[in-house]
């Protein structure tokens, strides 16, 4: 906007002291960027549409757990992106993984390297769903369906929701 405006300036300026090839200069470079930009504008676009459909796909989710558990009961969570999508339609529950994985790094590394682990999908972890409960305090696990066929190797984990976007 603000390259947009002194743009305009320049324009203004440049016309008004009637400089008729410094007016055709400027109209051809202001074309050349305007065209230069005009997919970067619709490349941010399509994150804004994108963004939106990553809401719509967790709000089931998230206002399942708000029924379900109870007022700051932890949920887990395997991707801290997923965050902001959970707790905007659910803030009465906790989090794992907030908006910075490195911060339950630094608080439990043990259930950092689990979370990790489980997310890699690599090896089978013995008594997952005790190992969950006794790090995490929590029943509740939230996974994207590209992590769930790894899950469905725990056969203690249950999945109680099932939507086109994860369990």
């Amino acid at each position: 906007p603000i390259s947009i405006t002194l743009s305009g300036l320049i324009f203004r300026d440049i016309y008004l002291k009637s400089n008729q090839f410094l007016l055709k200069s400027f109209i051809v470079i202001f074309t050349v960027w305007g065209i230069a930009i005009l997919p970067n504008v619709t490349n941010e676009a399509e994150a804004v549409i994108n963004k939106d459909n990553n809401d719509k796909k967790f709000k089931v989710i998230a206002e399942y757990l708000q029924t379900q558990t109870k007022k700051d009961e932890i949920i887990i969570n395997l991707y801290y992106d997923d965050f902001p999508f959970l707790f905007y339609n659910n803030h009465q529950n906790r989090y794992a993984t907030g908006l910075n994985p490195s911060f339950l790094f630094e608080q439990n590394p043990l259930a950092y390297r689990l979370l990790k682990e489980l997310r890699s999908g690599n090896q089978l972890i013995p008594n997952l769903g005790n190992s969950l409960q006794k790090i995490f305090d929590s029943c509740w696990l939230v996974a994207r369906n590209n992590n769930s066929k790894t899950l469905v190797n725990y056969k203690e984990l249950q999945p109680v929701l099932k939507t086109s976007y994860g369990v």
